[in-house]
């Protein structure tokens, strides 16, 4: 069984930042099972560094507040939250944590002054299992990083920021999100769902995401930002993504007009009105459908990406193996670590619209147009035998009959 042991060392003006992290990892908690985890926190208001006497907020008030955060790492199997005069910094911390932690397995060494993403500990777990299945004993594992203030980071640098200037790190807000395109998606139970909204519209933002049926979202703005965020404690939420691919969805609008013609009068004086005539108009806007492409493993080693399959089911941090393939909507590919994909042919099902019988092949010849979408493997065309699925993740075959495309028709 892995125990792996969080160590920080935080002093008085870093408690702010120590709340940021701890409910960051309550976040990341939610992909784990806490058991596995130990906190070893140490705090300082030592006198040896700090000037207690001339500090103009006093030294207890710290103490509470660091107090005050414990209750954050009640998700953890074990917490050592003290207060230790006798530790001056984070290595000394490192030191302790090593010498009393005695069936930890693993340590993380974290600071409070980075940001992670909520799916942090998920991701290191799953490293931690494939260096134990291939029986490696000693190493470390790093989350990759934007570009740093020098080029010695480079070798943890993840690729999409190799290109970025030196300091990157200072002017990245890994944040703020952009709302004036109205659409998004968001990752809730490791299903991706796509909504939209009234552009540049905050509320109407929120409307939407509470359409989803999922928790309640709400906003706060604090200090000039503004941050969304939902009260929930059933489901589990992945990456909101405003304005990025465009969901795959069919609006219709009807706008319905209507004109009386003006009555008419005969000598009898009786009066006739004309019946009201009424147009109506349709619009319907498509927007693009999905398509999908193989990605194949040819960098041989194994290789972490996140990526949405065909069937709209989301894949996080999975590895695919050297010369492995998968079948991957297309913009949902997305690099974690580990060897590279090579994209290579379209895997987007075929689609054909038919009509159907259970008689014979005549009938469903006369029974065009009235049909149905169905759907096989990419590359089939409509022929005696091929095989025919209902859904477009191909794993509801049709019923056994004669489908035809009005051209020509197939026995299936």
């Amino acid at each position: 069984m892995k125990k792996i042991v969080i160590t920080s060392f935080v002093m008085s003006h870093e408690l702010d930042d120590l709340e940021r992290v701890l409910v960051d990892l309550n976040k990341a908690s939610k992909f784990v099972d806490g058991n596995n985890y130990e906190f070893y926190i140490s705090f300082s208001v030592s006198d040896y560094l700090f000037d207690w006497e001339n500090s103009k907020v006093d030294k207890q008030f710290f103490i509470d507040r660091f107090n005050s955060l414990k209750p954050l790492t009640d998700w953890a199997g074990k917490s050592t939250y003290q207060i230790r005069d006798e530790i001056f910094g984070a290595f000394q911390t490192k030191r302790y944590a090593h010498l009393e932690s005695k069936d930890a397995t693993h340590f993380i060494w974290l600071d409070t002054d980075i940001c992670f993403d909520e799916r942090i500990l998920f991701y290191m777990e799953n490293a931690i299992n494939v260096l134990d299945e291939e029986k490696i004993d000693k190493y470390f594992v790093t989350p990759e990083i934007v570009k740093y203030w020098d080029t010695t980071w480079d070798c943890l640098v993840n690729q999409k920021f190799m290109d970025k200037e030196l300091d990157y790190c200072k002017t990245n807000n890994i944040t703020s999100e952009d709302i004036s395109c109205g659409y998004g998606t968001l990752i809730i139970n490791s299903v991706l769902y796509n909504f939209t909204y009234t552009p540049s519209s905050l509320n109407s933002l929120l409307a939407s995401l509470n359409a989803l049926g999922f928790g309640f979202f709400c906003s706060e703005t604090i200090g000039g930002n503004t941050y969304i965020y939902t009260t929930d404690d059933t489901n589990v939420y992945g990456d909101l993504t405003l304005c990025g691919t465009s969901p795959t969805t069919t609006t219709t609008s009807t706008t319905t007009s209507t004109t009386t013609a003006a009555p008419t009068t005969t000598t009898t004086t009786s009066t006739t009105t004309a019946a009201p005539t009424t147009i109506t108009t349709t619009s319907t806007t498509t927007l693009a459908p999905i398509t999908c492409s193989t990605w194949t493993n040819l960098s041989g080693i194994g290789a972490f990406y996140d990526w949405t399959d065909c069937n709209g089911t989301v894949h996080l941090n999975e590895q695919i193996l050297n010369n492995g393939t998968i079948c991957a909507q297309d913009g949902s590919v997305s690099y974690v670590s580990g060897g590279t994909l090579t994209q290579q042919s379209d895997c987007t099902p075929s689609s054909f619209n038919l009509s159907y019988s259970a008689v014979d092949g005549a009938t469903a010849c006369s029974n065009y147009p009235s049909t149905i979408t169905y759907y096989s493997q990419n590359g089939l065309s409509l022929a005696i035998n091929t095989p025919l699925y209902t859904d477009f993740a191909l794993t509801t075959p049709v019923s056994n009959g004669y489908y035809s495309d009005e051209i020509g028709r197939a026995h299936v």
